[in-house]
């Protein structure tokens, strides 16, 4: 019997599930304990118990490298295993004094969300004084981020990234010496049981004719691309109903962005639900829509493939890991909401027979991403990683 993992996973943010970054961790985690293995956290609450966090810690962070380190200069001789986020340890593992195995984690590769922050600026144009000022007192903790990142990516034996535009970048661009390994992210059992419990006919759903959107409304998430998407659906299939959930913010305010007025019913927005609602929240929508310009492993196309629901977005890191194995054609150019307009009225005007078909693709391409298989890739990836230090 191969001997049971001790596990340290490390993380900058809470560990709730309500968090898709931190998701990850809390989930693998419960089925890595399923298996028999220990698995322990330390999150940015344990950390900073008592921080008082507002806008302005994105000027003046708390020292997390230093007191992470801190953490596992005490602790780290307990386990086998430190799996932490990226930017968290950008230390050696001499100065850590940790002989195990050292893995840093890409829920989204820091590089890539650096350079979308460059991209936005050129896309959208200038920035309001107000903006320009916050752009540049960030600056310096958006630098050192950075450097951290660098630096935890190069020092650990291991970089666990969530999708192969990750992985290719850290081989042949960053040129990365240590070993890279490109694991997805799953859906539970309880989870893939509730969308059985809330399964809907085929053709109940592409009657109803509502499009469905899972995320914050931002503009990495699409939100200046969506008035145009709404208009040009509509005016081809006006009966088109709308459905935003997990959105955060004022509803008000997003009708505002959208350019539709507070009482206008083909509009449903949800700022927020519990996690466990979303099989029921979305178990009559008819396909889902994800115009995010930069994605790590998107939980929110994950949840609408369980729902077996057509998804289409731009072909960018993160959807394409998942939409690529299923179907390209629901993958459009990056910012094009003409071409993702056209994608949506072809699916939302698909006959019964055709939308079945592109529908059963999705369901059967859940095989791939369940928790349970995928931390037996992990359990396999550790062990032999441990094995081959010791």
């Amino acid at each position: 019997m191969e001997k049971k993992l001790r596990i340290l996973m490390l993380l900058h943010i809470p560990w709730k599930k309500e968090l898709g970054a931190a998701r990850v961790q809390v989930e693998l985690a419960e089925e890595l304990r399923n298996m028999g293995h220990q698995v322990d956290k330390f999150d940015m609450d344990d950390a900073f118990p008592n921080h008082k966090w507002t806008k302005w810690t994105q000027i003046y962070p708390p020292d997390f490298p230093g007191t992470y380190k801190k953490y596992v200069l005490e602790n780290g001789h307990k386990y086998d295993v430190i799996d932490a986020h990226q930017g968290i340890l950008p230390f050696t593992k001499k100065q850590l004094k940790f002989s195990g195995l050292l893995v840093a984690r890409s829920v989204g590769l820091h590089q890539f969300y650096d350079d979308f922050y460059d991209y936005s600026d050129k896309k959208w144009g200038k920035k309001s004084f107000k903006q320009t000022v916050w752009k540049w007192l960030t600056m310096y903790s958006r630098h050192q981020a950075t450097q951290n990142y660098i630096k935890s990516i190069s020092s650990a034996d291991l970089v666990n990234v969530c999708n192969l535009d990750e992985k290719e970048y850290l081989e042949n661009i960053f040129k990365i010496k240590n070993p890279v390994v490109n694991i997805p992210f799953g859906m539970s059992e309880e989870r893939i049981q509730l969308y059985q419990d809330y399964n809907t006919t085929a053709e109940k759903r592409l009657s109803n004719k509502q499009i469905l959107f899972i995320g914050n409304w931002s503009p990495r998430k699409g939100s200046l691309d969506w008035p145009s998407i709404v208009t040009s659906v509509r005016q081809i299939i006006p009966e088109t109903q709308f459905l935003f959930l997990g959105t955060g913010g004022n509803e008000s305010a997003i009708r505002k962005d959208l350019g539709v007025k507070e009482d206008d019913s083909f509009i449903k927005i949800i700022p927020s639900y519990k996690s466990e609602e979303l099989p029921k929240l979305i178990k009559d929508a008819t396909i889902g829509v994800f115009p995010s310009y930069i994605e790590g492993f998107p939980f929110a196309i994950l949840e609408k493939t369980f729902a077996g629901l057509p998804t289409i977005a731009y072909d960018v890191p993160g959807p394409r890991e998942i939409i690529k194995q299923i179907d390209s054609s629901c993958l459009t150019p990056l910012g094009d909401t003409v071409a993702i307009s056209d994608k949506i009225i072809e699916l939302l005007s698909s006959d019964l027979e055709k939308y079945i078909e592109i529908r059963t693709k999705y369901i059967e391409c859940t095989k791939k991403f369940t928790w349970k298989s995928i931390a037996e890739t992990h359990e396999n990836i550790y062990t032999e990683k441990v094995n081959s230090i010791n």
